[in-house]
């Protein structure tokens, strides 16, 4: 079974009051792209809640440069 036959399986048992919350998901998964295509902040964005890059969430977190 592919990931994605497993995905369609996963999805078709899900229960109705949590089809919304996986299509959104899933949707934001579509929109958001590769990480290196998505926007990057900086520090004092971030500490706004301004959107930040998996990259530099994954520095932030882990201290790696």
């Amino acid at each position: 079974m592919t990931d994605r036959e497993r995905l369609r399986a996963l999805v078709d048992d899900l229960p109705e009051n949590e089809v919304h919350a996986a299509l959104r998901f899933v949707e934001h998964l579509r929109n958001s792209g590769p990480p290196e295509e998505q926007p990057v902040a900086d520090e004092e964005d971030a500490k706004h809640g301004r959107i930040i890059s998996h990259e530099g969430m994954h520095r932030r977190i882990f201290g790696e440069d």
